[in-house]
């Protein structure tokens, strides 16, 4: 998955936390129901299984800084390797559960050529005096 931030000057935590929220047909912010087509076929339907995962890699960038947990929200226990809490966005720490597949992303922010044509003026965090100190910003990260 890849993020891209809509303008420059948004500033970002250190460290990173993001999840992916989806309806399915009982549970997410707006549950679909029972009345979508796809309930009465066989298999039933598919966004109600939609998994996100990747095998593990090491980041390009960044730091994984808990590589044997997880981020998750669930009203099922069976989702979580711990004895934690459900229905809750929180850190689940147990063992090596969570190593195999786990989400992946990549954040894109602003660059170099966002200080172009002006742009230098729409960041806030931090601010620049012109286009040349906001390119050298970026020049050296």
């Amino acid at each position: 998955m890849t993020f891209t931030f809509p303008s420059p000057g948004v500033a970002v935590p250190d460290p990173v936390v993001w999840g992916i929220a989806y309806n399915t047909t009982n549970y997410g912010y707006a549950p679909i129901g029972t009345s979508a087509a796809c309930y009465v076929e066989p298999g039933g339907c598919g966004y109600d299984s939609l998994n996100v995962g990747s095998e593990t890699l090491p980041p390009l960038i960044g730091t994984d800084v808990d590589p044997d947990g997880a981020y998750l929200n669930s009203l099922s226990s069976g989702a979580y390797c711990d004895s934690g809490g459900t229905g809750v966005f929180r850190l689940d720490i147990a063992g090596d559960c969570n190593t195999e597949y786990r989400p992946m992303a990549e954040f894109i922010g602003a660059t170099s050529n966002d200080c172009k044509n002006s742009g230098w003026r729409a960041f806030t965090n931090p601010t620049f005096k012109n286009q040349g100190a906001c390119v050298s910003y970026f020049n050296h990260l």
